[in-house]
């Protein structure tokens, strides 16, 4: 186990772990890459790890400050390597994406002319990949080409100099802790990618907050197949080397095809830590190959890292259940916050402590930005009659002194107290100093998010929504993103995870809610993926109306329409998050491939024009009631756009979404029919359609009594 001090932190480098660990342990493994049958592929122990690292770091070190790109898609012991040896030379290394043969590379070139790399150092065919992709882009200003395999083999090296890195120290005279490490670009999940400025500090200081929430495992093992172009991947990679334990790498193409690789991997190799995002734990359930037979032990897995998007309890639940007969345990699962901009994480739930699921509401605001989605627990509302629908959130973790969680009002940037929702800024010495400008190396983009605190810590507000619970954080989702429908602000994620259909409940196909203007004002559009064998019109209409009948019941609102795309076309970042505004842009220019369409109100039951309520004085008053009942609940469905079965009688007005003055339009509907007095209040003190049919029956027959009876009184 490798122990740095806070002091330490600032004096050491990202390659004073690697040296530490090759002293101390040379000849013990430091990380292999294995293959679908779990053979190992390539291997080095800490010594060879140094030894590959060395030789690379003499071959960039003429190219002080420079950047160079290094094209790996999966964790390998190749790019620890090369990442550890860019370190070495003083070259500052940028992990982007491996780019495709053909189709888009805009992520790549957006990157090139970014930081404006001169040189690019990765294996054979990323290489020749590279080079072609890049000969569209004559702009470049790479201009050295570094073959992975050439470098560690001894051969022949582009060098400047003959500079032996074995006899100088480990850190080059030009790198301390603040110094610029490498640049982390972000996924672009709502702006453009940035490089966020890294330093050795930043990462020295974020492994050291991980590793106390975590704990210590001496005889542990990182399982991994996370993209290291993520902070997460980069980040669990780092995390092994730190503490001195094998990690067994796995390429996220494999796991993809086969996440089965992954579970027989922990097994085999008796892993005891991983980290993933929600939807890697969910692609091994829905996976076919999830099948294992009674040699599988997890009983090693302390450690199961979960954030970079949305955490949903079903999948955490559904996965322990799935698993517990091989030895895994809820507890294992310690849910995280991060962002590129805090180098890994910022809050983390410790380990070997149940994640927390608690059930929030959403209440009325005073702030306009988060009207509608402030959160209280519903034990602790009091009398609060304007309560929204409960969602289900996991808890993330606190942070510490030196990783601080705030939860800031967005319009006044006041602090807001525990249980209120607002936006997380996050603060500490974890928090990067900017941006990459293109400028020069020294100059550094603050502001778009960046600042100090009063004592002077590093900030950045996130964008993201949140709330503290007794110290605990709780994502919420981006700010930007939110969809406002008649005044209610929604969360994409909560409506993307409410939509349920029974022929998508075991795929992969994702669906992205977004808001279009237009009619009535915002409306919702439920952007669906599916396949060709699903796209037949019984299916289509099913998956339609089944999908607006979940919404309806969680949140009271259904979507304008349903656009079902191809698998596949919905923009997603390198990490697999939606591009929700890019997502919205291409969805309105007709840039997505659109298979069919489908209107809510295409899928509703034809209600003939001249069905009214019966007013019939020979009517009874029950039978009363439920005719009145019957005529809400079509209007209601009309207004929703969503089928009749889906109405819950006691479900209150504001639930549905409809606001004060959509409930009145609906209650002059039925006086249109009924033809009876009421108050306007009378909505208002009889929210559900139940109550209110209830109210209206009895004011009808109140008012019927009174009439004067016809007829001749003098006979």
């Amino acid at each position: 186990m490798t122990s740095v001090s806070e002091d330490e932190a600032e004096l050491w480098t990202i390659p004073h772990l690697l040296k530490n660990q090759a002293v101390r342990r040379p000849n013990d493994l430091s990380c292999c890459s294995i293959d679908g049958n779990l053979v190992p592929q390539v291997q080095f122990t800490w010594k060879t790890l140094s030894e590959a690292a060395e030789r690379i770091g003499r071959a960039v070190s003429g190219f002080p400050g420079e950047r160079f790109l290094l094209p790996f898609a999966g964790p390998s012991p190749q790019f620890a390597a090369s990442f550890f040896g860019t370190l070495l030379g003083g070259a500052i290394p940028v992990v982007v994406p491996p780019p495709m043969k053909s189709g888009n590379a805009s992520r790549l070139m957006h990157c090139v002319g970014d930081c404006r790399p001169v040189g690019v150092l990765g294996e054979q065919q990323e290489l020749d990949t590279m080079r072609s992709r890049l000969s569209e882009f004559p702009q470049s200003s790479i201009r050295h080409w570094f073959h992975y395999e050439g470098l560690v083999s001894g051969g022949e090296v582009e060098t400047a100099n003959d500079w032996e890195l074995s006899n100088r120290d480990t850190c080059s005279s030009r790198r301390h802790g603040s110094s610029l490490a490498y640049l982390q670009y972000t996924s672009g999940s709502t702006s453009a990618q940035r490089g966020v400025r890294i330093s050795h500090q930043n990462v020295i200081s974020n492994l050291q907050f991980v590793s106390k929430k975590l704990g210590e495992d001496p005889e542990g093992c990182l399982v991994s197949w996370l993209p290291v172009f993520h902070d997460m991947g980069l980040g669990a990679l780092l995390y092994a080397i730190y503490h001195g334990i094998p990690s067994v790498l796995i390429s996220p193409r494999l796991f993809v095809k086969d996440p089965s690789i992954w579970i027989r991997a922990i097994s085999s190799f008796r892993g005891s830590c991983t980290a993933a995002p929600c939807f890697g734990y969910e692609h091994v359930l829905n996976s076919p190959s999830n099948r294992y037979d009674a040699t599988v032990r997890l009983d090693s897995w302390k450690v199961a890292l979960c954030g970079a998007e949305r955490i949903r309890p079903n999948v955490l639940s559904r996965f322990a259940e799935r698993f517990q007969q091989y030895g895994f345990n809820s507890s294992s699962f310690c849910p995280a916050y991060g962002l590129a901009e805090g180098t890994f994480a910022a809050s983390v739930v410790p380990g070997a402590s149940a994640p927390e699921v608690v059930s929030l509401t959403r209440v009325a605001s005073s702030s306009p930005e988060c009207a509608g989605v402030t959160l209280a627990e519903p034990g602790n509302v009091g009398d609060r009659q304007d309560l929204g629908v409960s969602t289900e959130f996991v808890g993330c973790g606190q942070g510490d002194q030196n990783h601080q969680l705030t939860i800031i009002d967005p319009n006044s940037g006041r602090p807001l107290p525990d249980g209120q929702l607002g936006e997380i800024y996050v603060a500490g010495s974890s928090v990067a100093e900017g941006y990459w400008s293109n400028e020069s190396e020294h100059q550094v983009v603050r502001g778009d998010g960046f600042s100090s605190t009063d004592d002077s810590l590093r900030e950045f507000k996130t964008g993201d929504l949140g709330v503290l619970l007794r110290g605990q954080l709780f994502v919420f989702g981006r700010k930007k993103e939110l969809i406002i429908i008649r005044g209610n602000n929604f969360s994409p994620e909560e409506l993307e995870n409410a939509a349920e259909c029974q022929l998508l409940s075991n795929s992969t196909f994702r669906r992205c809610a977004v808001s279009v203007e237009e009619g009535e004002g915002e409306q919702l559009v439920l952007l669906q993926e599916i396949s060709r064998r699903l796209l037949m019109d019984t299916s289509v209409e099913l998956i339609t109306r089944e999908l607006s009948q979940s919404l309806a019941r969680e949140f009271g609102i259904t979507p304008t329409r349903v656009a079902f795309v191809k698998r596949g076309q919905l923009p997603t970042t390198s990490s697999g998050k939606l591009k929700r505004g890019e997502c919205q842009a291409q969805y309105l220019a007709g840039k997505l491939e659109v298979l069919a369409e489908r209107s809510a109100t295409s899928i509703q039951e034809v209600v003939p024009e001249s069905e009214r309520i019966d007013t019939s004085e020979a009517l009874d008053p029950i039978a009363r009631r439920v005719s009145i009942e019957r005529f809400l609940v079509r209007r209601l469905a009309e207004k929703l756009r969503c089928s009749h079965e889906s109405i819950d009688l006691d479900l209150r007005f504001d639930r549905f979404g409809l606001d004060s003055l959509a409930a009145q339009s609906l209650l002059s509907d039925v006086q249109q029919f009924l033809e009876v007095d009421v108050s306007p209040v009378m909505v208002v003190e009889h929210p559900t359609v139940r109550t209110l049919s209830s109210s209206l029956a009895d004011a009808w027959d109140q008012q019927a009594r009174r009439k004067p009876t016809t007829g001749n009184d003098s006979q």
